[in-house]
């Protein structure tokens, strides 16, 4: 079982089931949460091996958007609570380009896809991300 969080003033997350050795996936749950104070409720009663983390990294560029769109830091509130509530070895950060890896199209072709929120859709986007990574380290490994 893989959770994906879209961290952010809205925050998304999904979990999902990926059976080992296959490309199949099934979602299990999900939802959204606009208050860090949720997670550790919403942690204690999900049932998950490991976690995929969207990270935040402020560019200079894009500062004035960010500081317009969360100027409360809730989005780093929220990957700081995440990061306290699990064991580092249970969750990976992924950059947020990674979501381009699963398109609208994988999601479709996985049936994952929801008419949902795009929050919901992007920590979808994360497990299955997370699900891949996992399966080319083991056929890296088997090769090997």
């Amino acid at each position: 079982m893989i959770l994906g969080f879209d961290p952010g003033v809205t925050t998304g997350w999904a979990l999902v089931d990926h059976e080992i050795g296959t490309d199949n996936y099934e979602l299990v749950d999900y939802g959204e949460i606009t208050d860090v104070d949720d997670l550790p409720e919403l942690i204690g009663r999900l049932n998950f091996d490991c976690c995929a983390i969207e990270s935040f990294y402020l560019i200079p560029r894009l500062a004035k958007v960010v500081a317009a769109n969360d100027p409360d830091g809730t989005t780093t509130q929220v990957i700081g609570a995440l990061k306290v509530l699990m064991p580092k070895s249970k969750y990976s950060l992924q950059r947020p380009r990674k979501k381009e890896l699963c398109p609208d199209r994988r999601l479709i072709d996985l049936g994952l896809m929801r008419r949902e929120s795009k929050h919901i859709k992007d920590a979808m986007r994360h497990c299955v991300v997370r699900g891949d990574i996992f399966e080319f380290k083991r056929s890296k490994e088997d090769v090997a």
